[in-house]
């Protein structure tokens, strides 16, 4: 089996095989380490192999063979990813002390060009803005004859700033551009002070400078970011360079003397993305929500590109539907719809903030787009043997047994308290209602319900707080946890695993209400499909009683395994 790939990282398909052989009275597996990533295992002959003990008896080690193996194979990986990271802190510093080079270059640039404004329109100032002009009270004060000592007598900008007015400093521009080529045209009629500033300010870096302020002005005072037209050389005025190294050939026209790229131009959606997130937080509270709103944006972004948001219109809403399709053969109507709504609201926040002046999301007709109903196969009993007869954690078990008997999702059972676990003399249930200031955390209204727990589903003895350890993350949700411990041991049990994961209990379970002839209300209450329950009616109707009778029915004898 060959060793690494071009870039020098060894995935799994490349590990060699694992070996079972009996080893000092116990069963144990052995795993090679290829030669290229020994030197991360210790020093050079120490370590050629990692091992596991898998069991007293050959039937059980080869039970564990599989799951010890892939332990084995995940420390390789985390050894690589470690060598990689110590590699990358080395590289990012080295990356990091470019960019400050590169920022500080360009502040130097900026600085220079800025100065060379300054000290056109302060020596212009007279005729650029005449006494009295509001122009003149906002942007003028005395000079500060410590900067500007050959300009004592006149008057000069304050710094320009983004957050100056947008129709002052582009009526300023205009007023500059005009003056200096007037000089540029009849430089006999100026002095030769006049002449050195308007040959200064009619330079690449000074226009590439001023444009990006004003750009960055007119997104700042949310207004239609300008199109400035593309430098000629007779906008220009060339300066001979001062100092040219022996061997460098000094450059013949201004645009080639150009030091500065625009960096500045239409508005981008990422520029907009702290912004508009932060104006979601503050409408929306459900979590959910928010989360499927930063997906889409996100999602977006990475299919449609970076755009300006003046450019996105009807035609495209279709497109990115198109698009994700074109990722994701297999993604849902469902998924589709959530991820071109987020983007509904991204352009009602565009609408609002006056970056837009349409909704095009709005009204979309997607109804052909995505496959209809969930995407994951459901098991076959055969499935569930080998899944049960498996050797799971404690924890995993129990969160495999909790799926299958109640079809709940599993972002649903990681986050299960003690305290959601209800008793009745006949039966216990779980409550997926709110509970005072606990807010159940559920996909949608609907899902809020109660659940009747099987009867051959036997649970630890109770205690206090979260059932399972499995990590929150920051949108208080444990599915990513949870689906990590599970699944990559789940697909390499079933058959067809492309199509099955932890979610496939939940298409199981409702098979199986469906073989007992559970009728149809009772399936959608205790799914989540319904319209879910509430404190006054849950004991009223299809109660959970009811529910109970209808579950201990369901002939699941999987849920018995391991609890012998």
């Amino acid at each position: 089996m060959g060793e690494e790939s071009s870039n020098g990282i060894i995935g799994w398909d490349k590990y060699p095989d694992p070996r079972l052989k009996l080893h000092r009275g116990v069963w144990t597996v052995f795993v090679s380490i290829p030669r290229s990533i020994r030197h991360l295992f210790g020093k050079k002959g120490v370590s050629t192999e990692l091992r596991r003990v898998a069991g007293e008896s050959e039937s059980e080690a080869r039970k564990n063979l599989k799951r010890l193996s892939y332990e084995i194979y995940e420390q390789m990986d985390l050894a690589q990813e470690d060598a990689i990271k110590n590699k990358d802190a080395s590289d990012k510093f080295w990356e990091m002390q470019a960019e400050d080079f590169k920022r500080d270059n360009e502040a130097e640039i900026d600085f220079n060009a800025e100065d060379a404004a300054l000290k056109f329109i302060a020596t212009f100032s007279s005729i650029l803005t005449p006494r009295g002009s509001s122009a003149n009270s906002l942007l003028f004060k005395q000079a500060d004859r410590k900067r500007f000592p050959l300009f004592k007598g006149f008057s000069f900008t304050k710094r320009f700033s983004k957050e100056s007015p947008y129709e002052m400093l582009s009526e300023l521009k205009t007023k500059c551009d005009l003056m200096a080529n007037m000089v540029k045209s009849n430089p006999e009629r100026y002095t030769k002070e006049e002449q050195e500033v308007a040959q200064d300010y009619l330079q690449p870096d000074v226009r590439s400078y001023l444009e990006d302020l004003i750009t960055d002005s007119a997104k700042v005072n949310l207004k239609e970011v300008p199109n400035f037209s593309k430098p000629k050389e007779e906008d220009f005025w060339y300066k001979p360079q001062q100092s040219v190294m022996e061997d460098q050939i000094p450059p013949s026209t201004a645009l080639e003397q150009s030091t500065r790229e625009r960096r500045s131009t239409n508005i981008k959606m990422s520029e907009l993305r702290g912004d508009y997130l932060n104006w979601v937080e503050k409408l929306y509270r459900d979590k959910s929500s928010k989360n499927k709103i930063r997906l889409g944006f996100d999602e977006f972004i990475s299919l449609m590109g970076d755009l300006d948001p003046k450019k996105i219109d009807a035609p495209m809403a279709v497109g990115f539907a198109d698009s994700q399709l074109g990722e994701h053969t297999n993604r849902s109507h469902k998924t589709i719809k959530d991820r071109n709504w987020a983007m509904g609201v991204f352009t009602d926040y565009c609408f609002t903030k006056r970056y837009m002046t349409v909704k095009p999301f709005f009204g979309a007709k997607l109804k052909k787009y995505g496959t209809i109903g969930g995407n994951w196969l459901e098991y076959q009993d055969s499935d569930l043997d080998r899944i049960f007869k498996h050797r799971w954690d404690e924890q995993e078990l129990l969160l495999l047994k909790i799926g299958l008997a109640t079809g709940m999702r599993i972002g649903e059972i990681a986050l299960l308290t003690w305290e959601r676990i209800k008793n009745t003399n006949e039966f216990q249930y779980i409550s997926l209602l709110d509970e005072g200031e606990e807010k159940a955390s559920v996909k949608n209204v609907g899902s809020k319900r109660l659940i009747p727990i099987h009867p051959d589903l036997k649970l630890p003895q109770s205690k206090n707080g979260r059932i399972f350890n499995y990590t929150i993350d920051t949108y208080g949700k444990a599915t990513t946890s949870a689906g990590r411990s599970v699944n990559s041991i789940l697909a390499a049990i079933v058959e067809d695993s492309f199509r099955k994961s932890f979610h496939s209990f939940r298409s199981t379970f409702i098979i199986k209400m469906q073989e007992a002839e559970v009728p149809e209300d009772i399936r959608k209450l205790i799914t989540g499909h319904g319209a879910g329950d509430t404190h006054h009616n849950v004991y009223g109707g299809v109660g959970v009683q009811t529910r109970f009778n209808s579950i201990r029915k369901l002939n699941l004898p999987w849920l018995k395994y391991g609890s012998e």
